[in-house]
């Protein structure tokens, strides 16, 4: 299993982790032969700043503030979607929202644990889950295209 349920709750995330993710992401572009724009990078360093989910606007007003000037949403939308398509980023579908993916290379289904106090995202990566799904699906003769699952409730930090 894995996840990085211990760094979100417990407010560990710091900048070696963001640099690290930065990191990945630029061979992962380079691997694949598209461009890591100074425009993405900014868009990928708000995805991972406090490890909350950001909807799109939030994401534009954060880019808007750190480049000193407007910016159009279509921008932010294509931005986004670079991520997603590259598995660098998750939709929290339930909230409309992106987040950085810390297991970008997983090839298991993602669970997000969604604190509803503190709003922090955890994500959990694990092949019992993905070998439960396959039986239900192989039973029931469904191709699986896409699948994550939301918990919502309250992290260890968070709770009483």
């Amino acid at each position: 299993m894995l996840t990085n349920a211990k760094l979100v709750f417990n407010k560990n995330i710091n900048q070696k982790h963001t640099e690290a993710a930065i990191k990945h992401a630029e061979y992962l572009c380079l691997q694949k032969q598209q461009k890591f724009t100074s425009l993405r990078r900014t868009v990928f360093e708000i995805l991972w700043e406090d490890y909350q989910p950001l909807g799109a606007y939030e994401i534009k007003q954060r880019l808007s503030m750190r480049l000193g000037k407007k910016i159009d949403p279509p921008t932010v939308y294509r931005a986004i979607e670079f991520f997603v398509d590259l598995g660098l980023a998750n939709k929290i579908e339930s909230l409309n929202a992106y987040i950085g993916c810390p297991f970008p290379s997983s090839q298991r289904s993602y669970i997000f644990l969604i604190c509803e106090n503190c709003k922090n995202v955890a994500e959990v990566s694990t092949g019992s889950v993905d070998n439960s799904l396959a039986l239900i699906m192989e039973k029931l003769k469904f191709k699986l295209r896409k699948q994550h699952i939301e918990v919502k409730g309250i992290c260890s930090k968070c709770s009483p």
